[in-house]
């Protein structure tokens, strides 16, 4: 029994001793990536599809929501009148038509905007949508 556990260790000791010179002539810092060809060209081709999107993830301001069209048609030519410099857009989800302002990038454009509309729309407040990239 001792014999075969003496063996086991002097085979497992000269196995981990070759492997510390097999290490040591490697350089730390040096990596090598091998990869299909294919793989860059799917990369290329997902960033050419990123560069034509003309959406992200940004914020709007809600200032209102009904079932009738007209109504919200009507709001969106009043809002114009008033904020004329801001963008306006009819958002329907069904069964309701929305009134939304703005693209928006961060939270802080969005609020510093609903300060200024929330004095003529209480009920305004601020939305996560998809908005246009300028």
């Amino acid at each position: 029994m001792r014999l075969i556990f003496a063996c086991l260790f002097a085979i497992v000791s000269l196995s981990a001793a070759g492997q510390e010179a097999y290490f040591d002539d490697l350089d730390p810092k040096a990596v090598t990536i091998r990869q299909d060809k294919r793989v860059m060209g799917m990369l290329e081709a997902h960033a050419e599809i990123n560069r034509q999107v003309d959406e992200e993830e940004g914020y709007r301001i809600q200032i209102n929501h009904s079932k009738d069209k007209n109504l919200i048609f009507t709001e969106k030519g009043k809002f114009y009148k008033e904020f004329s410099e801001m963008d306006v857009y009819v958002v329907y989800e069904q069964p309701y038509y929305k009134l939304r302002i703005g693209d928006y990038d961060n939270r802080l454009d969005a609020t510093r905007a609903l300060m200024e509309i929330v004095e003529v729309y209480q009920r305004a407040f601020i939305i996560s949508d998809n908005i246009l990239i300028k």
